[in-house]
């Protein structure tokens, strides 16, 4: 049985500091994230800081491949400027009547970016922190759980020999870390993005995609399942990846993928299907997250 493997990307604010960019993608590689594509976000080009942190970055990608990933992992810079209603780019957040069309403009992007299949990293250490807390506003509606926030912290040590660029990676024992942000997902329950801002709209959802009796028939694959198949099975909906799944239970791939074929298998009979409909890892998600919590 083939699966489709996870899209990750990496959506990270830029300002003045390429090097909060460069840790934090370091960091989600090492911890088994396979990101192929990072969108860098930052206010209008023509200001020299960001023009010269764009123009380092792009260094660290040569061939659309990132100089700290595997050799065979493509990996592509998208620098994307962020623009007001009229499409200008923007020089700075430094007007209450922007904000209305900034979020708009970060609403339209991550939109964007919710496929199938594609799982969201959120950096949102870098640049103005504005920019920030606005990416974190739109995070409850439009971010699945299965997506993440994350903070780079690190030692006032590694601030000063990082500060603008001058070195943008240190050893893995330097006292740097990413910390991910808890946000509330109202996707969690109602499985789609909020498309209105009307509360009784999103409680409506939520209360009709909660069904008892799919409830009912993840308890019984639950059930079915031994230790490790239940171990895959939460990671699988919660977007782990695969790799760290493996790694964690100390199996083969071969055999995490087995169990997935017996999982199918059992969700195949509790359902009545023939086949799981396609793409099978959405399927999957749409049965067992709202209810993961409660089995």
């Amino acid at each position: 049985m083939s699966f489709t493997p996870s899209h990750h990307v990496c959506i990270a604010t830029l300002g003045g500091q390429p090097q909060v960019v460069t840790l934090a993608l370091d960091c989600l590689l090492a911890q088994g994230y396979p990101i192929s594509e990072v969108l860098v976000l930052h206010l209008a080009p023509s200001n020299p800081r960001y023009q010269r942190a764009i123009q380092t970055l792009a260094a660290e990608f040569p061939y659309d491949r990132y100089i700290n990933s595997l050799p065979h992992q493509p990996c592509r810079l998208r620098p994307i400027s962020i623009k007001d209603a009229s499409g200008a780019p923007l020089r700075d957040l430094d007007q209450p009547d922007v904000i209305p069309s900034v979020q708009q403009f970060l609403s339209s992007l991550l939109s964007h970016y919710r496929q199938p299949h594609q799982t969201l990293h959120l950096c949102i250490s870098g640049g103005r922190r504005l920019l920030g807390y606005l990416l974190l506003t739109l995070a409850p509606t439009l971010l699945r759980p299965h997506d993440h926030i994350w903070q780079l912290t690190s030692s006032d040590a590694v601030r000063e020999e990082t500060r603008d660029g001058a070195v943008l990676h240190v050893p893995a024992y330097a006292e740097v870390q990413l910390m991910e942000l808890p946000t509330l997902h109202l996707t969690a329950h109602t499985g789609q993005a909020a498309r209105t801002s009307g509360n009784l709209d999103i409680v409506k959802s939520t209360n009709e995609h909660f069904s008892y009796a799919t409830f009912q028939r993840c308890q019984q694959v639950w059930h079915r399942l031994n230790d490790r198949q239940r171990k895959v099975l939460r990671d699988e909906v919660q977007g782990t990846p695969r790799l760290v799944t493996v790694a964690q239970i100390g199996l083969s791939l071969k055999t995490v993928n087995e169990y997935f074929t017996t999982i199918y298998a059992h969700c195949k009979e509790v359902w009545g299907l023939d086949v799981i409909p396609h793409p099978k890892r959405d399927w999957l998600w749409e049965q067992f997250h709202p209810h993961l919590d409660y089995l």
